[in-house]
């Protein structure tokens, strides 16, 4: 190993950079999470979301009070009526103006376009001034320098086309721009400080209405616009133009010196008086001395009504707003920044915007970027989904209490930023989870791996009482077979063999407890108890014999051309948990019966089944047996009665009917002669040293009648030999029973449980 590779190893091991390995997920997720969402921002895809969100959060602000500064007189239906004309003649705004300007106004907007003199006989005109409105009119607008009108102006006259102002104001003092400008969804967020023709002229650069009306009212308190400064500036406060990714904008019209309005209540945020009683004098003086007075339409049929930010009431249908109003906001955003301090609606710079989207991205990845815990619920709230719920609380606090402030903090991309954290590393977790799942099921089964995941007690020591239903199954002579060929042989042999059986175990729902060696202990009623658990069991182990058949293709791996296999299955109550240490554990049962099992599984011979009268009790309406069997062993004081299973009717685990055990081919007795051998008692895992001769006779491929000197234990299991200088040639048989036989020794039926292909030749010779 290098000195590169030394060091990257001792790096790789330190704790901090383990953490940091095992937050990784988290630096992937924040990056990409960020980029995407940046990118699709920046394609324009999310200001329609952003744009919604802003006017819900100014509509759930607290009341912005009311402008005492500001009155509107409002051309309604009712006007319409009365003065029987529409535009209104001259003589009837000329008498209007006059009214107004009696009562000393600071400035009067007159946001109607008057580019054309309208004359007209009207009963609000006297006799005396018949044909003399138009000079009236002019003679008002040339006796009013604090009077502003209005001009339309396009930079595009085929898309907008341009209204003149009135010919007799000043333009430079009082004409104003009363220019809007739209959203996409025809909403006026932004209103106008200046409207430029050409980006690079000074001179093309036109006052707004509203700017007009201010300077005019910021005259009488001696405030007047700084010279020099890039940006308008009134009495120290700057108004910063508004760009075109400003907020939740992107790429929209910036040109001219536009601001966002922060607009004010709709209701009683303005004093508003009629038409009609103006002109019949029944407005007080105090309404109108000192204020600035916009007359404007309001009338439905005359059209010239917007929606804005709060039209959208949350109980009902848009409400629009009369342009007039919106000049009337624009005018009290002005005055109420010079002189209250009252903010517009600011935006962050680009750079703190990104920190604010990032931000949140990473909170979210760093919640979830910690392993899960499931909680009860006093500590819910400290555990990620509390603490998710807390965030987004805490975000709509933020944005809510900004705006009411002037602050329009972008919404959408940090709420799809910390969103997609939480849900790309969820998703990341949930595959990774899988993964482990799947890495887990080759060593434990799904409802195992579930109750150790996803369960607060699942890696809780200890366990709990049940009964349940467990079955044991062991190869025949697979030991044996093993020492005779090349461990990669053995263990490909092996893993064909535990493959076959674990699919028809999980096709019964088994839980595979463990493998030994060629080995397997099976539950059924752990962790996951059903009602036919028993029933199931039973199937299971037939089948199992079933797959044998397939399993047997692959014997030549063990040089044997067919194995066989003994089952055995019992039902009892024992402890069910994780058995171990804090350290290392496994999940697994405890108890006599589960030895018992063992105990079962032992009797057995190959393609046999046989079951326990527990498990015979709850299956013995649906089982077909081939007898029973008394037996006596170790650990239990009384007889343990066994059945030997030939078929059960599994029509309600899974739709067929019987299943049944493979037959067995009848044993041929050969014409040989009787063959000497020598044997020893196999007790448990140890073999006698003590050898004794005997003879076997009628000898077949399954087994043969053993003639000993000496008596031996039915069911005991016995290793033979040829009775030849060469020992080597092993073969295993169980003793089945005791027949009768020469009266000088003793006979017993045994079954071969493993006879070596070579060996078998020399007991059975072809006929």
């Amino acid at each position: 190993m290098n000195k590169l590779q030394t060091a990257w190893l001792a790096r790789s091991n330190h704790p901090r950079f383990q953490r940091l390995w095992r937050s990784r997920v988290v630096w992937v997720t924040v990056p990409l999470v960020t980029g995407l969402i940046y990118g699709v921002r920046t394609a324009g895809f999310l200001q329609s979301m952003e744009l919604a969100t802003y006017d819900a959060q100014v509509r759930l602000r607290p009341s912005q009070g009311k402008d005492d500064r500001i009155l509107i007189v409002a051309i309604d239906e009712q006007d319409l009526q009365a003065v029987e004309q529409w535009p209104l003649p001259d003589c009837v705004l000329a008498k209007a103006l006059n009214i107004i300007k009696k009562h000393n106004p600071v400035t009067i907007g007159l946001d109607l376009y008057r580019d054309l003199p309208i004359a007209s006989l009207n009963r609000f005109c006297s006799a005396e001034t018949k044909g003399k409105g138009t000079s009236q009119l002019y003679q008002v607008f040339r006796s009013t320098p604090t009077l502003v009108g209005i001009e339309r102006r396009s930079a595009n006259p085929a898309v907008l086309i341009p209204v003149k102002p009135p010919p007799i104001l000043d333009p430079s003092t009082q004409i104003g721009v009363n220019n809007f400008v739209p959203d996409l969804d025809n909403r006026i967020r932004r209103g106008l400080i200046y409207f430029d023709e050409g980006k690079d002229a000074e001179s093309d650069r036109r006052p707004s209405f509203a700017l007009n009306l201010v300077l005019n009212y910021l005259e009488t308190k001696h405030i007047a616009p700084e010279v020099g400064s890039e940006f308008l500036r009134l009495n120290r406060h700057s108004f910063v133009p508004f760009e075109s990714q400003d907020g939740g904008y992107n790429h929209a019209d910036a040109d001219g010196y536009q601001i966002l309005i922060n607009y004010r209540n709709l209701e009683g945020s303005f004093d508003r008086v009629s038409l009609r009683d103006l002109l019949a004098n029944k407005v007080p003086d105090h309404k109108i001395r000192g204020r600035v007075v916009l007359i404007g339409s309001a009338a439905t049929s005359l059209n010239d009504l917007f929606l804005v930010p709060q039209s959208q009431d949350f109980s009902g249908g848009p409400r629009l707003v009369p342009g007039v109003e919106i000049h009337a906001h624009m005018v009290s955003q002005l005055l109420s920044t010079v002189l209250d301090g009252r903010s517009g609606i600011q935006v962050l710079p680009d750079s703190l915007e990104m920190l604010w989207f990032l931000g949140w991205t990473v909170f979210g990845a760093l919640l979830y970027g910690q392993p899960r815990k499931v909680l009860p619920f006093r500590q819910w709230l400290r555990g990620r989904e509390g603490g998710l719920m807390l965030g987004l609380i805490g975000f709509g606090l933020v944005v809510q209490g900004a705006i009411a402030l002037g602050w329009w903090l972008p919404v959408v991309p940090p709420m799809l930023g910390m969103m997609g954290a939480v849900l790309g590393i969820t998703a990341y977790q949930a595959w990774s989870a899988a993964e482990l799942r799947k890495t887990f099921g080759r060593y434990l089964t799904n409802e195992v791996v579930y109750q150790l995941l996803d369960t607060p007690e699942g890696l809780k020591m200890g366990g709990d009482r049940r009964t349940v239903t467990m079955l044991m199954a062991d190869l025949r002579g697979f030991s044996s077979a093993s020492e005779r060929q090349p461990p990669e042989q053995v263990l490909k042999f092996l893993n064909q063999y535990l493959e076959i059986m674990t699919d028809v175990i999980n096709r019964y729902q088994g839980t595979i407890d463990e493998f030994m060696g060629d080995g397997i202990l099976v539950l059924f009623g752990a962790p996951t108890k059903r009602e036919d658990d028993p029933d199931r069991a039973v199937a299971c182990a037939i089948a199992m014999q079933q797959a044998m058949n397939a399993v047997n293709q692959h014997a030549p791996l063990l040089g044997l051309t067919h194995i066989e296999m003994g089952v055995g299955i019992h039902t009892g109550e024992v402890v069910v948990g994780n058995i171990g240490s804090l350290k290392r554990a496994k999940y697994g049962i405890v108890g006599s019966h589960m030895n018992l099992t063992s105990r079962i599984e032992s009797y057995t011979v190959g393609g046999q089944v046989l079951i326990s009268e527990a498990t015979h009790q709850f299956v013995r309406s649906r089982v077909q047996t081939n007898g029973l069997m008394q037996i006596e062993t170790k650990g239990f004081q009384q007889a343990v009665t066994l059945y030997d299973v030939q078929a059960i009717d599994v029509q309600a685990i899974d739709g067929g009917f019987y299943l049944t055990l493979p037959k067995k081919v009848a044993i041929k007795e050969s014409a040989a002669s009787p063959i000497a051998v020598q044997f020893a008692v196999i007790e448990g895992k140890q073999i006698q040293a003590k050898r004794t001769n005997g003879v076997l006779g009628q000898v077949s491929s399954q087994g043969a009648l053993l003639q000993s000197p000496v008596a031996i234990a039915v069911f005991s299991n016995l290793k033979l030999n040829l009775n030849s200088p060469d020992r080597t040639a092993d073969f295993y048989a169980k003793v089945m029973a005791e027949v009768s036989g020469p009266p000088d020794s003793f006979t017993y039926q045994v079954r071969f449980t493993f006879v070596p292909p070579d060996v078998l030749d020399g007991l059975v010779p072809l006929q």
